[in-house]
């Protein structure tokens, strides 16, 4: 059988991993240890040919073959390939060219021709073609059966490219061809994936038809010059497949040239090497991972070389339950690709003005200004520590630190001459008042940390150590695919657990009582159980017995441990919570290596080297959800509380979770490199936790969970950290392990670096709904207690601080969120938090499933505009019969109004089985961002809202003070953009102007003729499909609507010096029935705005743009709206004759709505408002625009009643926004009676 090799890593020569290698591909040639001894593949040697393919350093031009339509001229980025037919063993050609040439992927193959097949340098692998190449080792059962039809399928194109349709695997790699439109075309890891898996269904499709019950061994290897994507595929599951191994790590280095010994290294932790082999090409087995059969490998080039890993099951078409998996497959190819080439931003939350751009990405200490030491203190005070107090001060390196740093010292260990470390310090634990240091020098040292002194030196692992922690009095720790137990009073060894058979490296590991659980290389979660009375007797740890891991034990494949074994676990697992709603039912769970554990009340997380955080439940061991959202490896993981979590990634971010919602409520940038651990510093009390984060950019940053900012910077001097910990000894002290084998530690409790004080983190346990006091039957007193626990709790919810379109304020929009749901879950409710990525949730709930009543939906926004307004108007105020807060008009003051007229309901009926409706909630969050995702989250759940017959909303005002409203009509809204781009940089107008055509120039003169000087709008059509006037207002109620409308004193409220209009009518029309369009601002571009703060009158911006609303109304369709403004637009720039660029863009589209004011429930909203305030309704309309108003009815198929209760004088998303206290009580009794009338209806039909 044919043996293959592929690598993709740092420069190598070709020698040393083709020809050197006691275990080298030309080895295998003659000495191939793991042959099938196959039907179609009798054992052989692999004589019968051989083949090297590499990439050298892109030059010259490439060129392409004719009819080409792919646009992909550029460097030259094809392979170079070099066949014989001669052994590979004794061709002295390939040993010259080998020990000359370099490169960063390599492919190699010896060729084992079964009869039939041609010996041929057109059969030799590897095929190339544009700049792809690709390998073969198995074979294609039944091919001179199946040949004629395969190439019938090709395109002529790749058909007359492909010089050899001999073999079975140069057809192969003609249907891989045939799926690209051009084989230069470059695609994506995710891409070629896809493309082989439909070469491997072509293939097996076409056996079926043909009768072929032979087994096919489909082992693939291609690339593109950037990933690697093999597969292993065995056609008849019972059948053995053809080996296929994989290693990831951080080197692949020759330890002993003579012998052609070479070892797979993990010296820095950091991936950059990947190779995917035939057989293992080293000796030591345990370094090297099958593939799973049936799987595809794909390795991939990331940030600084990193080189990430994706194993994933192969889509059969006869096998449709992968799609799930293949989806999360693919976003995590997307995560990681698009995390390539992610923009670093420098220390998010600092001013940088001041800081010259070329200083982003350099050194942080030498971007800081003084400026940044301000506001945020660089700790420099560090101590190093040594046992060797007679160390000259040879020994001591000092290093001068930036700007006004101190000095900092610390001890060089290197060489293994200290008692340090000398190789890079891997874990971080404390005991005590010892703290236990692991490295990748195999070594466990022992610091008493009151001396800053090594005590002691922990040997026996024969392997990197990568994991420590102290669980029931005890030491664990990880090498490779050993785990040792250690006694912590005599450092003595205990226990020895031995995955040798299983040949996987441990990456992470966690301990919950008496099982262990490990998180390893091939991509699974194992647990066993361990005796805890175990001991080992024998002082050598290399001959301990170990104890042996079952594979089944695979968390991720949800085997469950037996109920007794794990009846005690349950007992201990800490606090527990709501289990989030789920539906996942993937076959598996990561997909790449398993860096992070950590215990969450009764769930583990892991997160992986494919960017994912899964969430399996002990109890059972199966997956609950996943959370998406990092676009590189997921390297730490710790525990926020007992619904958060913290993940670090590669992609120099810190993600903050909250599992009951299973989204990302906070995203912490600032580092500008690799995020690579975690720990929390838990205080004296919650409100002095901060968490902590180390980075390979040579900081450590300090976050307070109050709001989530970056109090501190710990700057390195050299190296960076790889973990850390929080030690509590006379005062808390941050200690973080460098690569270099250096330990730092800084005093946090240093008063010449004190944090900035920190608010004390406001508690959303305590909002819960009351219960109703049944104590009494008068309902006024019950009334009153509801009053003043509605008061109480608009207070809590206006404090929350739920500002929507901003990143900053999105763990507050999920608080705000999870308020709701509780005062929901008080009154019995089911309640759902949905969130899209990274919208801010949206909360649905039900309270009642009775057919034979109508369901009432009760609709509102919990999130505020941000308007700058200062953290004041977060706090109720009540003043005058009035309560001032931002939100406490819109919406939060109506949205608990709606609540709480369900409550006295309840309170009415007794219980909600009485209720003589069903109510049906749903709050969104992204009210003022456009109502993000708000759509396709209800269209998901229409469920939620099964039997809906009327929408009932609070979000409009009164058109006065003193009458009430019922609002039935809105215009429609389109936001656009008019940019007009002239010069590639902006230019000085006092060298240049006058020469040229200047963009803001043109742009004030298209404006100019858009609206005329008694706001017609002077876009050709515009006014067509107008209906005649306002629909729907009731003409005996005319006379009291317009005295609202007088026009003086409408001037008056607004401070209008005058207006276009002239009479109540004229001003009615304008403000409901007619449409607009209104210029709100004019600018110009970045660039511009940043030297506008030196030179205002000087410098002409090279881009002027405008931001254009328009209000249309009934029956004007917003498409042909836009169709009529761009041609105008358009049309008037092209009369300047000017040579710049203009472009209409479409921001935003909301439509316009009208109610039927003659519906039965309008009468009912009518009869409500007449026996509460004693008077009939005004029927009116607004100019605005609300999106969820005509979402809500097109997709519930139901009627939307407005019903406002606040004034004309709330002033909402201002800062004197208000309510008066009078209305939101009458509003929440008017709801409650309309929910009674609208029952009684029902009863009557």
């Amino acid at each position: 059988m044919c043996r293959l090799m592929a690598y993709l890593g740092s420069q190598i020569l070709l020698a040393d991993v083709v020809t050197r290698p006691n275990r080298s591909i030309t080895r295998q040639s003659y000495d191939a240890r793991e042959r099938l001894c196959h039907d179609i593949l009798p054992g052989s040697l692999n004589g019968d040919g051989f083949g090297v393919g590499w990439y050298a350093n892109p030059r010259a031009k490439q060129l392409q073959p004719a009819g080409c339509e792919s646009k992909c001229i550029g460097t030259d980025e094809t392979p170079c390939v070099f066949t014989s037919v001669t052994p590979a063993w004794n061709n002295e050609n390939l040993i010259r060219l080998s020990a000359k040439i370099s490169s960063s992927l390599i492919f190699a193959h010896v060729r084992a021709a079964y009869p039939g097949m041609p010996v041929s340098e057109q059969n030799c692998h590897p095929f190339s073609c544009g700049r792809y190449m690709f390998m073969h080792n198995g074979g294609v059962a039944g091919f001179k059966q199946l040949r004629r039809k395969l190439v019938a399928s090709l395109s002529d194109q790749i058909y007359d490219e492909v010089s050899s349709f001999s073999s079975d695997s140069s057809v192969c790699f003609a249907l891989f061809l045939n799926q690209l439109k051009c084989p230069f075309e470059k695609c994506t890891p995710n891409e070629i994936r896809e493309h082989l898996e439909t070469v491997i269904n072509i293939i097996l499709d076409a056996q079926e038809e043909a009768g072929i019950t032979e087994t096919s061994l489909l082992n693939f290897v291609v690339t593109d010059g950037n990933c690697v994507v093999s597969s292993r595929v065995v056609s008849n599951p019972s059948e053995r497949p053809a080996s296929l191994y994989y290693a990831v790590a951080s080197n692949f280095e020759c330890v002993d040239e003579k012998a052609g010994e070479y070892r797979i290294s993990h010296a820095d932790g950091q991936p950059q090497v990947g190779i995917v082999a035939s057989e293992p090409i080293t000796s030591k087995c345990t370094d090297w991972t099958p593939v799973p059969p049936n799987h595809v490998l794909m390795l991939v080039r990331g940030k600084g070389g990193v080189v990430d890993r994706i194993v994933a099951p192969i889509r059969m078409r006869r096998n449709s339950s992968l799609d799930m998996r293949h989806l999360q497959i693919s976003r995590c190819l997307e995560s990681l690709l698009s995390g390539v080439s992610l923009p670093c931003q420098m220390f998010s939350g600092i001013d940088l003005e001041g800081i010259a751009c070329d200083d982003v990405g350099q050194d942080p200490r030498s971007a800081l200004g003084d400026k940044t030491l301000q506001s945020y203190p660089i700790l420099s005070r560090v101590e190093s520590w040594s046992s060797m107090d007679q160390w000259s001060d040879s020994g001591i390196e000092k290093v001068s630190s930036p700007r006004s740093m101190e000095l900092v010292q610390h001890v060089h260990c290197y060489n293994g001459e200290g008692p340090g470390h000398f190789g890079r310090i891997s874990a971080l634990v404390q005991h005590q008042d010892c703290l236990y240091t692991s490295a990748f020098d195999t070594d466990i040292k022992v610091w008493d940390l009151t001396k800053h002194k090594c005590i002691n030196t922990l040997k026996g692992h024969t392997g990197n150590v990568r994991n420590l922690l102290i669980h029931q009095g005890n030491l664990y720790s990880s090498a490779a695919h050993i785990i040792k137990i250690w006694n912590l009073q005599t450092h003595e060894c205990i226990l020895n657990i031995n995955f040798s058979s299983q040949s996987r490296e441990i990456f992470s590991m966690i301990c919950i009582c008496d099982w262990i659980f490990i998180g390893c290389q091939d991509d699974q979660i194992y647990y066993l159980q361990v005796d805890s009375g175990a001991r080992i007797e024998e002082q050598d740890t290399h001959d301990h017995p170990p104890l042996s891991c079952s594979p089944e034990h695979r968390l991720i494949r949800g085997d469950s441990m037996l109920s007794a074994q794990f009846a005690m676990l349950q007992e201990v697992a800490g606090p527990t919570f709501r289990a989030p709603v789920h539906g996942h039912d993937l076959d598996s769970g990561h997909c790449a290596a398993v860096h992070a554990l950590t215990e969450l009340g009764e769930y583990i997380c892991s997160g992986g080297g494919d960017g994912l955080v899964l969430v399996w439940g002990i109890s059972d061991m199966r997956l609950v959800c996943q959370l998406i959202g990092h676009k590189a490896s997921v390297l730490a993981m710790v525990t926020l509380g007992p619904q958060q979590l913290a993940s670090a990634s590669r992609d120099n971010t810190v993600r903050v979770w909250d599992l009951e919602l299973e989204a990302s409520v906070r995203t912490l940038e600032g580092h500008t490199d690799s995020v690579v651990d975690l720990v929390v510093d838990r205080g004296y009390c919650v409100e002095d936790s901060f968490l902590f984060s180390a980075s390979k950019d040579l900081t450590i940053r300090m976050w307070s969970p109050a709001d989530w900012t970056c109090r501190r910077i710990f700057v390195l001097p050299t190296g960076h950290v790889n973990s850390l910990h929080v030690i509590s000894l006379a005062g808390r002290c941050i200690v973080g392990g460098c690569n270099q084998g250096t330990l730092y530690q800084w005093d946090l409790s240093d008063e010449t670096s004190a944090a900035q004080p920190l608010h004390r983190i406001q508690s959303v346990d305590d909002g819960l709904l009351a219960s109703p006091d049944t104590s009494t039957s008068s309902s006024a007193r019950r009334d009153g207690i509801t009053w003043r626990e509605m008061e109480k709790k608009l207070r809590q919810f206006v404090k929350i601080k739920s500002i929507s379109g901003d990143l900053q304020w999105q763990d507050q929009c999920h608080k705000a969120a999870k308020f709701l749901a509780r005062l929901l879950e008080q009154l019995g409710t089911e309640v759902k938090l949905q969130s899209n990525g990274d919208d801010n949730p949206i909360v649905f709930g039900r309270l009642g499933r009775h057919p034979d009543r109508p369901t009432i939906v009760l609709a509102g926004h919990y999130d505020v505009p941000n308007t700058d307004m200062g953290d004041s108007t977060h706090d109720l105020e009540a003043v005058d019969g009035y309560l001032h807060g931002k939100g406490v008009s819109d919406n939060k003051g109506p949205v608990i109004a709606q609540i709480f007229a369900v409550k006295r309901l309840l309170q009415l009926c007794g219980t909600a089985r009485e209720m003589p409706v069903n109510v049906a909630f749903v709050f969104e969050g992204e009210h003022f961002h456009r109502s993000l995702g708000y759509k396709e989250a209800v269209r998901s759940n229409l469920h939620w809202f099964e039997g809906a017959e009327m929408i009932l909303m609070s979000n409009t005002q009164w058109i006065g003070e003193d009458r009430p409203c019922l609002t039935h009509g809105m215009r429609g809204m389109i936001n656009l953009t008019v940019q007009v781009d002239g010069p590639q940089t902006d230019l000085h107008s006092g060298v240049h102007g006058g020469s040229f055509n200047e963009p803001l120039a043109n742009l004030v003169k298209v404006l100019g003729n858009l609206v005329d000087s008694h706001n017609m709008i002077l876009i050709p059509g515009f006014y067509e499909d107008l209906r005649s006037s306002c629909q729907g207002r009731n003409p005996c109620r005319e006379d009291t609507l317009l005295s609202e409308f007088e026009v003086e004193k409408y001037k008056k409220a607004t401070g209008i010096p005058n207006t276009s209009v002239h009479t109540p009518q004229e001003l009615l029309s304008a403000l409901w029935c007619s449409p607009s369009l209104s210029i709100i601002e004019i600018g110009y571009g970045e660039e511009s705005r940043k030297l506008r703060k030196a030179t205002n009158y000087s410098i002409v911006p090279r881009v002027a743009l405008a931001k254009i609303n328009v209000r249309y109304v009934p029956d004007q369709k917003a498409e042909q709206l836009i169709a009529k403004f761009r041609a105008h637009v358009e049309h008037e720039f092209a009369k300047l004759r000017s040579p710049n660029r203009l472009e209409v863009t479409v921001q935003a589209v909301g439509h316009w709505w009208l109610g039927e004011t003659e519906s039965p429930f309008y009468k009912a909203a009518a009869k409500a408002i007449r026996e509460e305030w004693g008077m009939e309704p005004l029927y009116v309309q607004e100019g605005s625009t609300e999106t969820m108003t005509s979402i809500l009815e097109q997709l519930l198929q139901a009627p939307v009643v407005q019903l406002p209760i606040g004034q004309a004088s709330d002033s909402p998303n201002l800062p004197q926004e208000r309510i008066r206290i009078v209305n939101l009580q009458k509003g929440c009794q008017v709801m409650t009676s309309l929910l009674q009338e609208l029952g009684a209806q029902q009863n009557e039909q």
